[in-house]
């Protein structure tokens, strides 16, 4: 058994949480396109598929980077999108990535870390396993129950209590 540890938002307390899930549970089955697909495919691909991200494939099946609709906006706003561009130049290569038998808790504290709402599960070969978003994590009814509780432990470490607040400002008197 695990524990998913993470630091609260005001302080260095550690939160801890029970777990022994592993992201090759959680994830979900992968979608992707290939390097060569164009910008177009991959803009239709994120429409049909609801989602803010593309994983791109080279054609040894491992993983080259991915493209987000914040790169895409980024790029058409700067008038900086060419369909004629290859689909190499608008991606991102600095990768965030787990291994399916790691802890679900390090996936959640990488998403975390980096801001960051999917996380791409990857072989030890670099090919592309799955994919885990806050929404596995949510419709997941383990980690839906851990989030809950840290939430909730988050809340209530920021919560003001009344009989603290009282007690405190008597030693002020």
């Amino acid at each position: 058994m695990h524990k998913l540890n993470f630091f609260s938002h005001n302080s260095l307390e550690v939160i801890s949480i029970n777990s022994q899930i592993l992201c090759k549970n959680v994830m979900a089955k992968p979608f992707f396109k290939y390097i060569d697909n164009s910008i177009f495919e991959i803009i239709k691909t994120m429409k049909n598929k609801n989602t803010s991200f593309v994983p791109i494939i080279n054609h040894d099946k491992t993983v080259a980077g991915i493209i987000t609709q914040t790169d895409l906006i980024t790029r058409i706003l700067n008038n900086n999108i060419n369909s004629n561009f290859p689909i190499n130049s608008y991606i991102t290569k600095n990768l965030i990535y787990c291994y399916p038998n790691e802890d679900i808790s390090y996936a959640i504290s990488k998403m975390a870390d980096y801001h960051i709402k999917q996380i791409l599960i990857i072989n030890d070969n670099y090919s592309l396993a799955g994919v885990i978003s806050i929404k596995e994590l949510a419709l997941n009814s383990v980690t839906n129950k851990y989030l809950n509780e840290l939430l909730y432990e988050l809340f209530q470490e920021q919560t003001i209590n009344p009989i603290k607040l009282l007690t405190e400002n008597q030693k002020k008197i």
